[in-house]
Protein backbone atom coordinates (compact mmCIF):
# COMPACT_ATOMS: atom_id res chain seq x y z
CA UNK A 1 0.00 0.00 0.00
CA UNK A 2 1.47 3.18 -0.86
CA UNK A 3 0.79 6.53 1.20
CA UNK A 4 -1.57 9.10 0.78
CA UNK A 5 0.87 11.74 -0.24
CA UNK A 6 -1.56 14.46 0.87
CA UNK A 7 -1.58 12.93 4.62
CA UNK A 8 0.87 14.60 7.00
CA UNK A 9 2.26 12.67 9.88
CA UNK A 10 2.59 15.79 11.38
CA UNK A 11 -0.62 16.07 11.61
CA UNK A 12 -1.18 13.26 13.19
CA UNK A 13 0.80 13.95 15.68
CA UNK A 14 -0.98 16.94 16.43
CA UNK A 15 -4.21 14.81 16.26
CA UNK A 16 -2.81 12.57 18.81
CA UNK A 17 -1.84 15.27 21.24
CA UNK A 18 -5.41 16.52 21.14
CA UNK A 19 -6.54 13.33 21.82
CA UNK A 20 -4.03 12.86 24.40
CA UNK A 21 -4.98 16.59 26.10
CA UNK A 22 -8.70 15.43 26.03
CA UNK A 23 -7.69 12.31 28.08
CA UNK A 24 -5.57 13.83 30.40
CA UNK A 25 -8.26 16.71 31.20
CA UNK A 26 -10.75 14.13 31.48
CA UNK A 27 -9.16 12.06 34.12
CA UNK A 28 -7.86 15.28 36.03
CA UNK A 29 -11.42 16.65 36.14
CA UNK A 30 -12.67 12.49 37.32
CA UNK A 31 -9.89 12.81 39.96
CA UNK A 32 -11.20 16.22 41.34
CA UNK A 33 -14.93 15.60 41.43
CA UNK A 34 -17.42 12.93 43.19
CA UNK A 35 -19.40 11.03 40.74
CA UNK A 36 -23.03 12.89 41.14
CA UNK A 37 -21.48 16.07 41.69
CA UNK A 38 -19.27 16.09 38.62
CA UNK A 39 -21.71 14.47 36.43
CA UNK A 40 -24.60 17.05 37.25
CA UNK A 41 -22.02 19.83 37.01
CA UNK A 42 -21.01 18.68 33.53
CA UNK A 43 -24.56 18.22 32.41
CA UNK A 44 -25.41 22.05 33.79
CA UNK A 45 -22.37 23.30 31.95
CA UNK A 46 -23.88 24.34 28.35
CA UNK A 47 -27.60 25.72 29.51
CA UNK A 48 -28.61 27.44 26.47
CA UNK A 49 -32.26 26.87 24.76
CA UNK A 50 -30.01 25.56 21.64
CA UNK A 51 -27.71 23.45 23.39
CA UNK A 52 -30.37 20.42 23.81
CA UNK A 53 -31.24 20.74 19.98
CA UNK A 54 -27.71 20.35 19.00
CA UNK A 55 -26.34 17.34 21.33
CA UNK A 56 -29.47 15.92 20.11
CA UNK A 57 -28.29 15.97 16.54
CA UNK A 58 -24.59 15.59 16.74
CA UNK A 59 -25.01 12.33 19.41
CA UNK A 60 -26.50 10.37 15.72
CA UNK A 61 -22.41 10.92 14.20
CA UNK A 62 -21.85 7.64 16.90
CA UNK A 63 -24.77 5.84 15.37
CA UNK A 64 -23.39 2.37 14.05
CA UNK A 65 -25.39 3.71 11.10
CA UNK A 66 -22.86 6.59 10.15
CA UNK A 67 -20.30 4.10 10.86
CA UNK A 68 -22.02 1.74 8.24
CA UNK A 69 -22.98 4.37 5.88
CA UNK A 70 -19.42 5.55 5.70
CA UNK A 71 -17.50 2.58 5.01
CA UNK A 72 -20.33 1.68 2.01
CA UNK A 73 -19.42 5.02 0.53
CA UNK A 74 -15.84 4.85 1.01
CA UNK A 75 -16.29 1.15 -0.74
CA UNK A 76 -18.07 2.60 -3.67
CA UNK A 77 -15.73 5.00 -3.87
CA UNK A 78 -13.07 3.05 -4.24
CA UNK A 79 -11.09 3.73 -1.32
CA UNK A 80 -11.14 0.60 -0.12
CA UNK A 81 -8.26 1.52 2.71
CA UNK A 82 -10.51 3.89 4.17
CA UNK A 83 -13.48 1.38 4.24
CA UNK A 84 -11.23 -1.08 5.54
CA UNK A 85 -10.19 0.57 8.49
CA UNK A 86 -13.04 2.26 9.24
CA UNK A 87 -14.60 -1.11 9.29
CA UNK A 88 -11.94 -2.45 11.43
CA UNK A 89 -12.00 0.83 13.78
CA UNK A 90 -16.22 0.57 14.35
CA UNK A 91 -16.09 -3.45 14.53
CA UNK A 92 -13.02 -3.96 16.72
CA UNK A 93 -14.14 -0.69 19.12
CA UNK A 94 -17.73 -1.78 19.09
CA UNK A 95 -17.26 -5.12 20.27
CA UNK A 96 -14.76 -3.96 23.01
CA UNK A 97 -17.27 -1.77 24.28
CA UNK A 98 -20.49 -4.52 24.53
CA UNK A 99 -17.82 -7.11 25.82
CA UNK A 100 -17.24 -4.47 28.73
CA UNK A 101 -20.86 -3.38 29.03
CA UNK A 102 -21.54 -7.21 29.96
CA UNK A 103 -18.72 -7.37 32.19
CA UNK A 104 -18.99 -4.15 34.42
CA UNK A 105 -22.96 -4.02 34.28
CA UNK A 106 -22.43 -0.64 35.39
CA UNK A 107 -25.51 1.59 35.58
CA UNK A 108 -26.61 4.28 33.78
CA UNK A 109 -27.37 7.87 35.05
CA UNK A 110 -31.01 7.48 35.54
CA UNK A 111 -30.37 4.56 37.44
CA UNK A 112 -27.74 5.52 39.28
CA UNK A 113 -29.32 8.65 40.75
CA UNK A 114 -33.03 6.85 41.28
CA UNK A 115 -30.41 4.39 43.73
CA UNK A 116 -29.33 7.91 45.46
CA UNK A 117 -33.24 9.04 45.70
CA UNK A 118 -32.69 11.60 43.27
CA UNK A 119 -34.96 11.95 39.94
CA UNK A 120 -32.74 13.14 36.76
CA UNK A 121 -33.73 15.45 34.61
CA UNK A 122 -34.68 14.54 31.13
CA UNK A 123 -33.83 16.77 27.92
CA UNK A 124 -36.86 17.03 26.31
CA UNK A 125 -37.54 14.07 23.40
CA UNK A 126 -34.91 12.15 24.85
CA UNK A 127 -35.87 8.84 27.12
CA UNK A 128 -33.32 8.38 29.69
CA UNK A 129 -31.94 5.11 29.25
CA UNK A 130 -31.54 2.95 32.99
CA UNK A 131 -30.35 -0.19 31.81
CA UNK A 132 -26.93 -1.57 33.69
CA UNK A 133 -24.84 -1.03 30.09
CA UNK A 134 -23.10 2.05 30.81
CA UNK A 135 -19.53 1.72 30.53
CA UNK A 136 -18.18 2.38 28.51
CA UNK A 137 -20.16 4.58 25.63
CA UNK A 138 -20.36 2.69 22.50
CA UNK A 139 -21.37 5.87 20.47
CA UNK A 140 -18.40 7.69 21.61
CA UNK A 141 -16.31 4.77 20.86
CA UNK A 142 -17.50 4.91 17.23
CA UNK A 143 -17.67 8.82 16.51
CA UNK A 144 -13.89 8.67 17.64
CA UNK A 145 -12.86 5.58 15.86
CA UNK A 146 -14.53 7.41 12.86
CA UNK A 147 -12.61 10.68 13.55
CA UNK A 148 -9.48 8.91 14.04
CA UNK A 149 -9.60 6.48 10.66
CA UNK A 150 -10.21 9.91 8.79
CA UNK A 151 -7.41 11.52 10.15
CA UNK A 152 -4.92 8.53 9.31
CA UNK A 153 -6.34 7.99 5.93
CA UNK A 154 -8.53 10.79 4.13
CA UNK A 155 -6.37 14.00 3.27
CA UNK A 156 -9.26 16.64 4.20
CA UNK A 157 -10.05 15.33 7.61
CA UNK A 158 -5.95 15.01 7.49
CA UNK A 159 -5.60 18.80 7.25
CA UNK A 160 -8.12 19.64 9.59
CA UNK A 161 -7.54 17.14 11.85
CA UNK A 162 -8.86 19.76 14.80
CA UNK A 163 -12.32 19.55 13.81
CA UNK A 164 -12.56 15.88 13.32
CA UNK A 165 -11.00 15.90 17.26
CA UNK A 166 -13.55 18.71 18.11
CA UNK A 167 -16.25 16.61 16.56
CA UNK A 168 -15.73 13.61 18.02
CA UNK A 169 -15.44 15.18 21.71
CA UNK A 170 -18.64 17.02 21.54
CA UNK A 171 -20.54 13.91 20.39
CA UNK A 172 -19.04 12.21 23.58
CA UNK A 173 -19.93 15.31 25.65
CA UNK A 174 -23.45 15.17 23.83
CA UNK A 175 -24.13 11.48 25.89
CA UNK A 176 -22.95 13.44 29.16
CA UNK A 177 -25.76 16.08 28.22
CA UNK A 178 -28.27 13.65 27.06
CA UNK A 179 -28.27 12.01 30.29
CA UNK A 180 -27.30 9.10 28.97
CA UNK A 181 -23.64 8.30 30.14
CA UNK A 182 -21.16 9.82 32.84
CA UNK A 183 -17.57 10.88 32.27
CA UNK A 184 -15.88 8.11 32.65
CA UNK A 185 -17.58 5.60 30.17
CA UNK A 186 -17.22 8.98 27.53
CA UNK A 187 -13.50 8.79 28.48
CA UNK A 188 -12.99 5.05 28.51
CA UNK A 189 -14.96 5.19 24.84
CA UNK A 190 -13.19 7.28 23.06
CA UNK A 191 -9.79 5.19 24.02
CA UNK A 192 -11.16 2.19 22.88
CA UNK A 193 -12.23 4.11 19.23
CA UNK A 194 -8.86 5.69 18.46
CA UNK A 195 -6.84 2.38 19.70
CA UNK A 196 -9.43 0.36 17.47
CA UNK A 197 -8.34 2.76 14.49
CA UNK A 198 -4.57 3.00 14.76
CA UNK A 199 -4.81 -1.09 15.20
CA UNK A 200 -6.63 -1.37 11.77
CA UNK A 201 -4.33 1.13 10.14
CA UNK A 202 -1.10 -0.64 11.49
CA UNK A 203 -2.67 -3.94 10.48
CA UNK A 204 -3.30 -2.55 7.19
CA UNK A 205 0.51 -0.42 7.24
CA UNK A 206 1.64 -4.36 8.11
CA UNK A 207 0.58 -6.67 5.37
CA UNK A 208 -0.49 -4.26 2.35
CA UNK A 209 -2.96 -6.93 0.73
CA UNK A 210 -3.02 -5.72 -2.71
CA UNK A 211 -6.20 -4.81 -2.79
CA UNK A 212 -5.73 -1.76 -0.38
CA UNK A 213 -2.93 -0.33 -3.40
Amino acid sequence: MQPVSSISGQRLRWFMMAMLVWWLAAAVYLLAWPKAAGYLQLRAAVGHPWADGLFIWLTHAGDGLMAIALIVLFFLLKKRSLAFVLLVAYAGSGLLAQVLKVVVAAPRPRAYFEGLGQQLQAVAGVDLLRSATSFPSGHTATAFALAASLVLLHPWWNRHWWLAALLAVLVGFSRIHLGQHFLADVWVGSMLGVAAAWAGYAWLRRWQPRWAA
